[in-house]
């Protein structure tokens, strides 16, 4: 189910990557997790930097049909499926809502790694944080691959859980509190914020089919063109043009601290509409490489539409295509229904044009006839 995430924990496991590392992440209830190499340092006490460290690369994601149910190990990762490389975690109780979202490669097998897993989930914890207390007695002493036969006391245990059914792919994503409608490239995945309605944020994010390093992903974020002023207590409406501008100027900013490297930047009209193009590369510190972007602004009567993609450098062309489709085929709602209403009074305009069209010619029809009576005369027009 995940070849690769059990190859790379296998290894780390066997050069002793994870010896003297704590479980330094503790939610009882869910969850343990670690396997972070900066918890190696506890010198000055809890770190901040724990939580965040990794062996210098990545690995693909590999999602696959197995359950979060007690006992399963699964791989930590940030925000991008793509960004798991040593963390991972120890699931204490059932916990299906991960279903799918994170990889799960293995399992605790012993009644007495049962016990150790309930030992460290009931820790107390530092407050307002999941660091425990004596975090010092969460320490991986070391690690020793061993072949299950020669595991003594192994439980008997079922077959792990699978989802029955995985969730339909739609080809269609619709936001219409957002005011869009988006087309989902073909073996693309989507996944929607938890706040899909916020304006200023990532309202859904798309994960291309993955790749040796990574998968490519684009997103889409939501902005408005009305600013409050907390000085004034005014809303001040801003234009396209003063968005991108102010965008652009704070890429310019991270070019002069050479944290950016601007490739190229176009305004431009898209299906009628005001758009700005931005190309750009920068490190990525989280996938451990520099990336390349391409972002799209779009503009509507009253929201900023901020579609970007980026990828690898020497996999940016992986998923381009599919990026410009997108762009191409991004769908304001409000201005297709207004499009619509219009095509509709075309039709209807014309339709009735042909039949005053029609109905002229006939009533034009007319016919004199005299009567047999002097001075009588009678106009006949037909209309059958």
């Amino acid at each position: 189910d995940a070849p690769k995430t059990v190859e790379n924990f296998l290894h780390l496991s066997e050069t002793g990557f994870y010896n003297n590392t704590l479980f330094h992440r503790i939610i009882e209830g869910f969850m343990i997790q670690g396997g972070d190499p900066n918890t190696k340092d506890t010198s000055t006490g809890a770190g901040h930097t724990w939580g965040r460290g990794g062996p210098g690369y990545s690995i693909p994601a590999e999602f696959n049909s197995l359950n979060h149910d007690r006992g399963i190990v699964s791989m930590a990762r940030s925000t991008h499926p793509d960004s798991g490389g040593s963390q991972f975690f120890i699931v204490h109780q059932d916990s299906h809502f991960l279903d799918g979202k994170y990889t799960v490669f293995g399992r605790i097998i012993t009644q007495e790694s049962f016990d150790t897993l309930d030992k460290i989930a009931t820790r107390q914890t530092i407050p307002d944080s999941d660091i425990p207390i004596a975090y010092t007695q969460t320490t991986i002493l070391s690690t020793e691959i061993v072949s299950k036969p020669d595991v003594e006391d192994t439980l008997i245990l079922d077959e792990p859980n699978r989802t029955l059914a995985l969730v339909e792919q739609t080809d269609q994503y619709t936001n219409t509190t957002m005011d869009f409608s988006l087309t989902v490239p073909t073996g693309w995945t989507i996944e929607e914020s938890e706040t899909p309605e916020n304006v200023g944020a990532h309202v859904v994010t798309l994960y291309g089919p993955s790749q040796e390093r990574s998968s490519p992903i684009i997103y889409v974020k939501v902005d408005g063109l009305s600013k409050f002023n907390p000085d004034t207590d005014e809303i001040t409406k801003i234009t396209f043009k003063d968005y991108a501008d102010s965008l652009l100027e704070r890429y310019h900013g991270l070019v002069e601290k050479g944290n950016l490297i601007l490739i190229s930047e176009e305004a431009s009209v898209i299906n009628g509409r005001d758009a700005h193009t931005i190309i750009g590369k920068q490190l990525d510190f989280t996938l451990g490489g520099e990336i390349q972007f391409k972002q799209t602004l779009l503009g509507s009567s009253s929201l900023i539409y901020g579609i970007t993609y980026y990828n690898f450098v020497d996999n940016y062309s992986e998923g381009i295509d599919a990026y410009d489709s997108l762009v191409s085929d991004f769908t304001i709602i409000s201005e297709m229904k207004q499009q619509q209403k219009l095509e509709e009074f075309a039709q209807i305009s014309t339709k009735t044009a042909e039949e005053l069209g029609v109905a002229g010619e006939k009533f034009g029809e007319v016919v004199f006839s005299e009567s047999e009576e002097e001075g009588g005369g009678c106009l006949i027009a037909t209309a059958a």
